[in-house]
């Protein structure tokens, strides 16, 4: 893909949690990217089916709003609630999120180890990140993204575009995604398209607010 083909993907700044293995670029053909982080095999399933479910009660909410709006109002908040104590169960590095030492806004070296907290470039073609790690043009990354919204998240293989040194004794570092598989993308998509809502009501807000 060339790299004018690459920017015609609608890209945004996101807040994210993110662990990164390096593998052999035959791993990245042979085996599966969810191989590299076991834990998640059933808070993936969990949250999926999470998701299947509110796919399942929409059209059932809508046609309950017609007959009585204070009825489906407070079934969104028990299935807001459910929600939450869900996320919380499925994400065993949650605590992460509260500890001073995560908030640095860049990848460290500890993302080889536990996730981190970090801000991404982000698009259905690939991420950019920084990091306190030094990777090569052509290296393979097994990547685990969880998202802050919904604490849903994808495993995948990435290729290491190019690693760019910083002033602050960090790398931004840009890797295309190999190979995403149909849940991931999908994942990737209704992150993508909500952080974009999000954007514009902010900038709405901001006008109104003048």
């Amino acid at each position: 893909m060339t790299t004018t083909e690459r920017r015609n993907y609608f890209r945004v700044s996101s807040e994210l949690m993110l662990k990164i293995q390096k593998v052999d670029a035959k791993d990245s053909e042979t085996s599966q990217p969810e191989d590299l982080f076991p834990e998640d095999k059933q808070a993936s399933y969990l949250i999926q089916e999470l998701h299947r479910l509110d796919n399942e009660a929409m059209p059932h909410l809508s046609s309950i709003a017609e007959l009585s709006r204070p009825l489906a109002d407070y079934l969104s908040i028990l299935n807001k609630k459910i929600d939450m104590v869900a996320q919380h169960c499925s994400s065993p590095y949650l605590h992460t999120l509260y500890s001073p030492k995560e908030q640095t806004g860049e990848a460290s070296q500890d993302a080889c180890n536990n996730p981190v907290l970090v801000q991404v470039n982000l698009s259905e073609d690939g991420i950019a990140f920084y990091s306190a790690d030094q990777w090569k043009e052509g290296d393979f990354l097994g990547l685990r993204l969880q998202f802050l919204n919904d604490y849903s998240h994808i495993t995948c293989f990435a290729r290491v575009l190019r690693c760019e040194p910083q002033d602050n004794d960090t790398f931004k570092t840009a890797c295309q995604f190999q190979q995403l598989s149909k849940n991931a993308l999908e994942a990737l998509r209704r992150h993508i398209m909500q952080a974009q809502l999000s954007a514009i009501r902010q900038q709405r807000m901001k006008k109104e607010t003048r």
